[in-house]
């Protein structure tokens, strides 16, 4: 029995080859890493915001809190909870039960 294959067949193989060649090609090009994440410089008014978050990520209070005004400082400051803005972080302390 001689196994047949049409042309459609035939396009959906090469474009599949084609993708996992491409995808190769790219990680081996990027080595697989992710790029280094920087600070923003430009003048938008998502900068900030941005600029913010990615100190918090990295653990950076100080230049998380220089990216806000002193009313959001005196706010965060005010409420109760969890302020990572304070250098605060959610903790289970006495609270946990057997």
């Amino acid at each position: 029995m001689k196994l047949r294959i049409d042309r459609f067949t035939i396009i959906i193989l090469a474009v599949v080859a084609a993708l996992i060649v491409a995808a190769v090609f790219t990680i081996s090009r990027s080595g697989g890493m992710e790029a280094q994440e920087s600070y923003r410089t430009e003048d938008a008014p998502e900068t900030p915001v941005y600029n913010a978050f990615l100190a918090l990520k990295s653990g950076d209070l100080a230049t998380a809190r220089a990216q806000y005004s002193q009313q959001v400082l005196e706010e965060a400051s005010g409420d109760k909870g969890y302020g990572p803005l304070r250098g605060e972080s959610y903790g289970y302390g006495d609270t946990a039960r057997r």
